[in-house]
């Protein structure tokens, strides 16, 4: 992101469409150098989002950012990988591998975090903007905090800024928001 290639044309008047159709080639050959490379280099990726699946299981949604990583691998926090799938809409597809470049959510590690880099990545740094409204839930129907607590840990590791945790003293449940959109 350090070059912002910007061309001038008219394809009206058949205007540097020459330029442009070279320029892409040339982009397009690159990109396949690149994507080579990374092939060949150890394995790393990036978790960008935890989903619960229910019942102790969930997905974890990584982009992979070099090598590759098949089923029954093992992760380099030691987890093992149950499932590869690549999710269209609400739909997916089991693969066998995931190479680079390759968006996909894994089945099986249970201590990933939204963030968190595997293999040669680093973990994102913190983010910056920390939400500074603190609430407590209440029900409205007879549903036991203490036992509803476990649930709120499941989607805080979707969206860990919720900080959701557990008031012992007064056996109550604070969450931590940013705004209305995040309320609702």
């Amino acid at each position: 992101r350090k070059i912002y290639p910007i061309l001038f044309g008219s394809a009206l008047k058949n205007d540097g469409v020459d330029e442009l159709l070279s320029f892409m080639s040339l982009m397009a050959s690159e990109n396949q150098n690149r994507m080579k490379t990374k092939e060949s280099e150890d394995f790393g990726a990036r978790v960008y989002k935890i989903e619960s699946l229910g019942r102790d299981s969930r997905l974890t949604f990584t982009k992979i950012t070099g090598g590759s990583i098949k089923v029954k691998d093992v992760l380099p926090n030691g987890e093992k990988v149950d499932q590869i799938r690549v999710y269209s809409s609400n739909k997916y597809e089991q693969v066998d591998e995931a190479k680079a470049f390759d968006i996909v959510a894994l089945v099986g590690p249970k201590e990933t975090y939204a963030g968190q880099g595997l293999g040669v990545e680093n973990d994102r740094e913190e983010l910056s903007l920390t939400p500074v409204l603190q609430y407590q839930i209440s029900f409205l129907d007879d549903t036991i905090p203490r036992v509803a607590f476990p649930n709120l840990i499941n989607l805080n590791q979707e969206d860990p800024s919720l900080n959701v945790t557990w008031d012992v003293s007064l056996e109550q449940i604070k969450i931590n928001l940013m705004g209305q959109v995040q309320t609702e």
